[in-house]
């Protein structure tokens, strides 16, 4: 990983001037205790992304966090902070299956034009490990784009034994073993 400087973090819409607030019921459960340490971190990039505003006066004033619509993208924790993609998305499972993160709405390509996957910080956590918790369904990678499905049916084996391929099974292949017998 790495620290990016602040030019390059305000032209991927960071602030180096926002904090990131834990409560510490949070830090102390075991849903956080068991995530991986780039998974950690990668906690505290969505908790930083997080807009809030103020409510109340004096005294009174409470920060009201908004968990919902947050984006981060593969793009930017590559660039940005060098997690690698596969690490990335393997801390995005774990953040899901231990009840901080839920997708809102899922990314992948939309005719040739990439779309974010959008986020919210769900308080889940607090349950885990409980009979309470319910494990939340980790979404499959989803892409709209069927350029691989077209790909993958254009490269069928030669010996394959499918209905509709013009071409002829192996003569040592199982299906011809079968139908001499």
């Amino acid at each position: 990983m790495q620290a990016p400087d602040e030019k390059t973090l305000a032209r991927y819409g960071w602030s180096d001037k926002k904090e990131v607030r834990i409560p510490g019921r949070m830090l102390r459960s075991k849903a956080f205790m068991e995530l991986s340490k780039t998974a950690k971190f990668v906690l505290m990039l969505f908790m930083q992304r997080r807009t809030w505003y103020k409510e109340g006066k004096g005294k009174n004033t409470k920060r009201i966090y908004n968990n919902h619509g947050i984006l981060f993208t593969y793009n930017e924790a590559s660039y940005l902070w060098g997690i690698n993609r596969r690490t990335f998305s393997d801390s995005i499972v774990q953040l899901i299956a231990h009840g901080f993160l839920k997708v809102e709405e899922h990314g992948g390509t939309l005719q040739g034009e990439r779309v974010p996957t959008v986020y919210m910080l769900v308080d889940d956590w607090q349950h885990y490990g409980t009979p309470l918790f319910v494990k939340p369904e980790i979404p499959a990678k989803i892409s709209y784009n069927d350029s691989l499905k077209r790909f993958n049916a254009s490269k069928k084996s030669k010996f394959s034994s499918e209905p509709g391929l013009t071409r002829r099974v192996s003569p040592t292949s199982p299906e011809t073993a079968k139908t001499a017998v």
